[in-house]
């Protein structure tokens, strides 16, 4: 996804402020306690990862650190994956969004325009088909 970020409240870097939201809501929704060694702080079960940046954009996916654990998703057909579930998404944009609400946000589903826009599109996304037409499947329940 590509995230262009208003011109009146810049960071001084946006791939880290990109980075540091994610693992915020990552640590509080998506926790691995289990990996977490006695005394260490956790650590949330997604990431980013920036692909590049340039100006006022950013390009990222959010990725799992375990594709068994909650906040990963399944294929169509049931595989694990290392990719963020719908709900882990939503979840990043809304807060992404909290932080620069005139944001624009362009994923392979939609392109959303300011928080507005993103809070009256989204939920349509979830009926999205990751299935093939003889096995529909929609996105929202390969969640895990």
């Amino acid at each position: 996804m590509i995230i262009t970020l208003p011109r009146n409240s810049m960071p001084d870097n946006p791939s880290q402020a990109i980075c540091d939201i994610a693992d915020k809501i990552s640590r509080d929704h998506y926790p691995l306690s289990d990996l977490a060694a006695p005394g260490e702080p956790v650590i949330g079960n997604m990431y980013v990862a920036v692909t590049w940046a340039k100006g006022r954009r950013v390009s990222f996916t959010i990725r799992t650190r375990d594709s068994y654990k909650h906040g990963s998703r399944t294929s169509a057909s049931g595989r694990h994956m290392p990719k963020a579930s719908w709900e882990a998404h939503r979840d990043v944009m809304r807060a992404l969004f909290d932080v620069w609400p005139e944001a624009s946000l362009r994923t392979a589903l939609a392109t959303y325009v300011g928080k507005e826009g993103f809070e009256r599109d989204f939920p349509a996304t979830a009926n999205h088909n990751v299935g093939s037409n003889y096995q529909p499947r929609r996105i929202i329940d390969c969640s895990i």
